[in-house]
């Protein structure tokens, strides 16, 4: 049975060896295609959740600008964090007044400009050299399961990362461009190529490597030495007004780059900079030395491609080369700039999209120098299986990591940080002034402790919105929100009943309940605990609210502490700063999504609140 499988084995590989493939050989190698494309699919439809998050705040307020018809080109050339978004801002606005900015189509359309980025490579590769059918499907599937892999899980379910993708898009084009469009006159294509490396630098601060990264390329365009030099000063001179242009009005805070901090601490800045590297082929295998190790292997690449710089070799290892140094760049840039915050940061899964291209650089330049060399090499089969075997390897660990546990936990855990920011949102109508004045100096001492967002504390639901929020960047919250609703992007609920039934669905626990008030000092708190659960339904509560008196508003969250079924524990840490009576009974509800009802948990509080 086993010798039978082998033969099938063999007898595949050997007709991929031909020109010809039979229906069902490109039906499989179709299929093997689709599955990456189709895993990121699910995973976005899985994980996401419809709610502005972090830097999507910042956008609101072009919204309102368009909305108004206010907004001028000063709006979206406006610095981000430093970097100047001008492009990605476009392409915002035009996918939210579309759909009501439906936060998923962001994230798909950052699919689709994934799905372009592996056609070019795809194009790349085989107008490059396909003779050798098997290794060019192999290499090209690895490039796919690369591209969309799921460590890019922040970037899938965060659709402001379009910038990085976009970029990524821009860069193929140009070296697509540059490289293979024969019929069309060198000086059109630098054109063309130019006008893809001013839409990525300014899309984001890397964007502006892309000038840089494309030298190869443009050295590989047909045309005398003197010409090729010409072009590539006339790109470098590109990339310094590019920078010029870039650093106009540019806030500079301490996170810029310092560039002696390289050398101030070398050993942790080297294992930063191949930790980037290495991060997208093997995230959870050595990345720092997997890093080393795609580096030397890219600088042989290159060393011997500038051997043959003459030849048909260098014009088809160019592009990848360009590829490769894009990453390399980047690498360097990011080193620069954050090394000093820990090589644990070096694995934000964010870099691993521009990343990856040094991966893919390395086995498809393999691939190019393995064919054009193969006249030279001994024509036995156990050699060319040893590379298909090789190559299979190799996928399978790609494949692993794009879809390993670790992933799915982090995406799980996503889901269940940001949702009640969503239903916190929900019921912004319901949130009065107190809630918005959590105490700054427990905001920024809680948070000089956690350095991901995934660890961070949260002491009010909104804050799952934005990491690491002062009151002023809550109250910022509150204000887009209304500003959603009137440009009509959101439709809050302004009629949810307020429900006391006779049954419990929860409970005050501590401290025990009783007719005589407890009394607080101004500067003292009191920590209050209980369980809550939905009525008649099986899903777990999500958000449980505190109110004062009568009050149809909430002063507070609580915060959950364990779950069971459908119960959960809660407690929350009450300051008399947030309750504007000396006298007052504090409530329990549990907010009933479905059933569009705040639901009383039973029993209450009375406080009373010294002048002291």
């Amino acid at each position: 049975m086993l010798r039978k499988a082998l033969q099938q084995i063999k007898f595949f590989m050997g007709n991929l060896d031909g020109q010809t493939l039979s229906p069902s050989q490109n039906k499989i190698i179709f299929i093997a295609y689709l599955i990456p494309v189709a895993l990121v699919i699910w995973f976005i439809s899985k994980f996401s959740v419809d709610v502005p998050f972090n830097d999507q705040w910042a956008l609101v307020s072009l919204f309102d600008k368009i909305d108004k018809g206010s907004a001028t080109f000063g709006d979206f050339f406006a610095a981000h964090n430093e970097h100047r978004i001008l492009f990605p801002k476009a392409i915002f606005a035009l996918l939210a007044f579309t759909s009501q900015w439906n936060l998923d189509l962001e994230r798909y359309f950052n699919v689709f400009l994934v799905i372009i980025t592996f056609f070019l490579m795809y194009k790349i590769a085989e107008i490059s050299y396909n003779q050798d059918k098997l290794s060019f499907h192999l290499l090209n599937i690895l490039t796919c399961f690369l591209l969309f892999s799921l460590y890019q899980a922040s970037s899938w379910l965060f659709g402001f990362q379009l910038a990085f993708f976009l970029i990524n898009t821009c860069l193929l084009l140009a070296v697509f461009i540059l490289s293979f469009p024969k019929n069309i006159a060198p000086n059109i294509r630098l054109f063309l190529s130019a006008g893809c490396c001013f839409i990525a630098s300014f899309s984001s601060g890397h964007g502006l490597l892309t000038w840089l990264a494309v030298l190869p390329s443009v050295f590989a365009i047909e045309g005398s030495v003197k010409q090729k030099n010409f072009r590539s000063i006339f790109y470098i001179i590109l990339f310094l007004l590019c920078y010029f242009f870039y650093s106009i009005d540019s806030q500079r805070t301490k996170s810029n780059l310092d560039i002696l901090l390289f050398f101030k601490n070398l050993p942790t800045a080297l294992d930063y900079f191949f930790t980037i590297l290495g991060a997208g082929f093997s995230f959870r295998l050595i990345p720092n030395l997997t890093g080393l190790w795609l580096f030397l292997i890219f600088l042989f690449f290159n060393f011997y491609s500038l051997r043959k710089s003459r030849s048909e070799l260098f014009s088809y290892a160019a592009p990848w080369l360009s590829m490769g140094w894009f990453t390399i760049l980047f690498a360097l840039l990011v080193t620069l700039a954050r090394s000093n915050l820990g090589v644990e940061q070096a694995l934000a899964s964010r870099y691993t999209t521009p990343s990856i291209l040094l991966t893919i650089s390395c086995l498809q330049t393999g691939r190019i120098l393995m064919c054009y060399q193969s006249s030279h090499l001994e024509q036995k089969y156990y050699r060319k299986l040893r590379f298909y075997a090789l190559t299979s390897i190799v996928l399978l660990i790609l494949f692993y990591n794009s879809v390993n546990l670790a992933v799915i936990v982090y995406a799980r855990a996503w889901v269940e940080k940001v949702s009640p920011g969503k239903n916190c949102l929900e019921i912004i109508h319901y949130l009065n002034e107190s809630f918005y004045r959590t105490e700054e100096s427990t905001v920024s001492e809680s948070h000089k402790k956690c350095t991901r967002y995934m660890d961070c504390p949260i002491n009010n639901c909104l804050e799952t919105l934005i990491p690491n929020a002062t009151p002023s960047a809550l109250v910022g919250i509150r204000n887009g929100a209304f500003i959603l609703e009137r440009i009509g992007f959101r439709d809050f609920p302004k009629q949810i009943q307020f429900t006391e039934p006779t049954k419990i669905y929860g409970q005050i626990e501590q401290p025990m309940t009783t007719d005589k008030p407890i009394t607080l000092s101004r500067s003292s708190k009191i920590k209050v605990t209980g369980w809550a659960t939905l009525p008649e339904r099986s899903q777990t509560p999500e958000l449980v609210l505190l109110s004062s008196d009568g009050d149809r508003s909430f002063f507070a969250n609580a915060t959950i502490v364990n779950k069971s079924d459908n119960k959960v524990q809660w407690e929350a840490e009450i300051s008399p700063q947030s309750l504007n009576r000396e006298e007052t009974a504090i409530k329990g509800w549990v907010y009933d999504r479905e059933g569009k009802q705040f639901v009383k948990l039973n029993g209450e509080i009375k406080l009373r609140i010294s002048k002291k």
